[in-house]
């Protein structure tokens, strides 16, 4: 009775154990695909963020190129200007072009 008694304990035992296995595999697998999807979404986070980066690069070099052109644009500006003329005219001659441009040089209309 005693050796019954124990092979069913053992029996028992056996079948506790493969049915704790499967539990823990099925935790397991569980934990795996909770662990797989969140890498997933990093993953695309990260393609989001480098495709952002990269289209700041763009920007950001076509921004240098423009900076560039309006430097050497001012550059040139800056050279005219020192080559500049200037002829001085008589005050008489500034006053009456000053009053034909204005409203009070202009005649009056009828």
């Amino acid at each position: 009775m005693k050796t019954i008694k124990n092979m069913l304990l053992a029996l028992a035992g056996i079948v506790g154990a493969i049915f704790a296995i499967f539990l823990l595999n099925k935790k397991r697998s569980n934990k795996i695909e909770k662990l797989d999807h969140a890498i997933a979404e990093k993953k695309e986070k990260v393609e989001k963020l480098e495709t952002e980066v990269k289209q700041i690069s763009k920007k950001r070099n076509s921004a240098k190129k423009q900076v560039a052109q309006t430097k050497s644009k001012v550059a040139k500006i800056e050279a005219k200007k020192e080559n500049l003329k200037i002829e001085e005219k008589p005050t008489e001659e500034v006053k009456e072009n000053i009053l034909k441009q204005t409203r009070r040089g202009r005649p009056k209309k009828a």
